[in-house]
C-alpha cells in the first residue's frame, strides 16, 4: 500500500517543478522515487530527489527512524 500526495506541480517557461510526499507502508526508505507525467500525449519517468520530511513521519505516526518521505524534482523540460 502507497500512500502519496503532490503538494505542487507546476510547468512554466520550459521548467518543470514537482514537491510531495510519498511513502510505501511495508518499505519506508525506498532506493528511489519516480514519478510518471503524461505531457502532449508522451510519458514521462521523472526521477525525484529525495527530502526529510518529519511532518508526514508524524502525521501517520511513522515509527521508521528517517524521515525521508518528501521529494521535489526542478528541471528544464528540454532536458528530460
Amino acid at each position: 500500500d502507497v500512500k502519496a500526495n503532490i503538494d505542487y506541480c507546476n510547468s512554466r517557461m520550459g521548467v518543470i517543478d514537482i514537491k510531495g510526499w510519498a511513502y510505501i507502508l511495508k518499505n519506508t526508505n525506498p532506493i528511489k522515487m519516480i514519478v510518471t507525467i503524461k505531457i502532449n500525449n508522451k510519458s514521462l519517468r521523472i526521477p525525484l530527489v529525495r527530502l526529510e520530511r518529519k511532518d508526514v513521519s508524524e502525521y501517520f505516526s511513522l515509527q521508521t527512524g528517517n524521515h525521508m518521505h518528501g521529494f521535489n524534482h526542478h528541471r528544464q523540460l528540454k532536458a528530460l
